[in-house]
């Protein structure tokens, strides 16, 4: 994991340096002594440290180790506010398509509406409506001591299902194809491209919380907790720009 010794060699780097640094800046505005003698909770947004879980095999996932040595500065320079930390790591926003076009489902021909990703449609995914469903994961670990860490989940399930509910909505046909990931970020700018195509590796093979034993999901916090359903979202999302393509 890069950790800015000797200078960012890439875009990448710099920006791991920027958001360690950006979160410092909050984790000291918030030990301020007038601010920890009324503080109760700390939430930090996090994700998993991929470097550390994949035991040193993905160390140029940025956007995840930036978080989580941020997590790991927190507790070792700022002791007194730990105490009042928990994190939430959210899950794979379900939105995203909104800003990738790669990610949006494609009109076929044929009709047909396709998803390509660059994995296989049996993975789980830990989806995630992060508009409507932040609000209750926060609220979940405030209503808990601190020293927990939240994936943030709307609902677990695996893209194929994703796509068969998407489908079945919207009443089209739809289908899921895995694609190589050279295919499927040949579009993205470098380095970013390689960075997410480790990502999925490191998903594949060590799950998106990289088989940290400390994580604890919505319903183990509270059984009764609402989130949005994947069938909710799709209905309530405006799709005609997918829709509309010929």
């Amino acid at each position: 994991m890069f950790d800015g010794t000797h200078g960012p060699d890439t875009t990448l780097q710099y920006a791991f340096d920027r958001e360690v640094e950006q979160g410092m800046n909050v984790a000291h505005a918030a030990s301020d002594p007038s601010v920890l003698e009324t503080l109760e909770h700390f939430v930090y947004s996090s994700l998993s440290d991929a470097s550390r879980l994949s035991g040193g095999k993905y160390t140029t996932i940025y956007h995840f180790d930036s978080k989580a040595r941020t997590m790991d500065l927190i507790k070792s320079e700022c002791p007194e506010l730990a105490k009042h930390m928990s994190a939430l790591q959210m899950g794979h926003y379900v939105i995203n398509w909104k800003a990738v076009p790669a990610m949006a489902p494609k009109r076929q021909p044929g009709g047909m509406y396709l998803t390509r990703r660059p994995f296989s449609g049996d993975l789980q995914m830990p989806f995630v409506v992060p508009d409507k469903d932040t609000g209750a994961f926060v609220k979940a670990l405030l209503n808990v001591p601190p020293g927990k860490t939240l994936v943030g989940v709307s609902e677990m399930m695996s893209f194929s299902t994703w796509v068969e509910i998407w489908g079945r909505v919207l009443d089209v046909q739809a289908a899921y194809q895995e694609v190589s990931p050279s295919e499927f970020y040949k579009d993205f700018p470098e380095p970013l491209g390689q960075e997410l195509m480790d990502t999925n590796e490191y998903m594949i093979e060590f799950g998106y919380t990289g088989g940290d034993s400390e994580v604890v999901y919505p319903n183990e916090l509270d059984p009764h907790i609402k989130t949005t359903s994947m069938e909710e979202y799709i209905k309530t999302e405006d799709w005609s720009s997918v829709l509309s393509e010929q």
